[in-house]
């Protein structure tokens, strides 16, 4: 850019200050084309981030030559930027991570580092048996729990049912029972003192209903005399009141 400036025309025709303004401006754009600015990310690794191009970098400008004291040149600014650099680096350098563990020891003893991490070592596989026996335990208790639970349940229903069960055999002896033998009308009410009922069982008997049930009392006189002959006692009091 200096080259296309005659310096007769600049002495006489323009001042110094002019000239440096023009300089700088026409610097600045060709500085930040877009060709310069997509190469210059590129190449120091700031776009596309390349973090391997980045320290590699900061390494090749912290080289030991270049931050011996002896060796460094007298530029005040090169020596503060790479003392700079160097700290940064050294805060961010990956360190590896401490690994504390707590032993017992007595006092008056010597124990070595490697004893010591042998019987942390040890204490640790133990605990980890004891937590891993301790959840397979618990895991049985709970299954066992579970299965007792399924019983229980399941002993209620049978019980419920056999209740049921029970409770509709009832239901139809009664019915049975409380069924006219020789009209078959079902009784309303209970009313056994009505009711006539056979001297020698308990499930045979005629209504009260006497102008309905006509034939009901040859009837019981007859199913009486078939239990005589079978060789069966009257029943104490000789009542259904007395049966039930």
């Amino acid at each position: 850019m200096i080259k296309r400036y005659n310096p007769n025309l600049i002495q006489h025709h323009r001042p110094a200050s002019a000239l440096v303004m023009d300089f700088l401006g026409k610097a600045l754009k060709a500085c930040t084309a877009t060709g310069v600015v997509v190469s210059g990310f590129a190449s120091t690794g700031l776009f596309p981030f390349d973090r391997d191009l980045i320290l590699k970098h900061a390494k090749e400008f912290t080289a030991p030559a270049l931050t011996d004291p002896a060796a460094a040149e007298a530029s005040t600014a090169e020596d503060i930027a790479r003392a700079i650099t160097v700290n940064m680096l050294d805060e961010h350098a990956e360190l590896a991570k401490a690994v504390k563990r707590r032993v017992n020891v007595s006092r008056n003893g010597l124990y070595l580092s490697e004893q010591l991490l042998a019987e942390e070592k040890e204490r640790a596989r133990k605990d980890k048996e004891r937590r891993a026996a301790e959840r397979v335990e618990a895991k049985e208790q709970k299954a066992a729990d579970k299965a007792q639970k399924k019983r229980a349940r399941e002993e209620q229903q049978q019980a419920r049912q056999a209740e049921k069960e029970e409770e509709q055999r009832r239901r139809a002896e009664e019915a049975v029972t409380w069924t006219c033998k020789a009209c078959q009308r079902r009784a309303r009410g209970r009313h056994p003192a009505k009711w006539l009922w056979c001297d020698y069982c308990e499930s045979y008997g005629i209504c009260p209903y006497r102008k309905l049930c006509k034939d009901g009392p040859a009837l019981l006189e007859q199913h009486e005399e078939e239990e005589r002959r079978q060789g069966k006692r009257p029943l104490l009091g000789g009542e259904r009141a007395a049966a039930v």
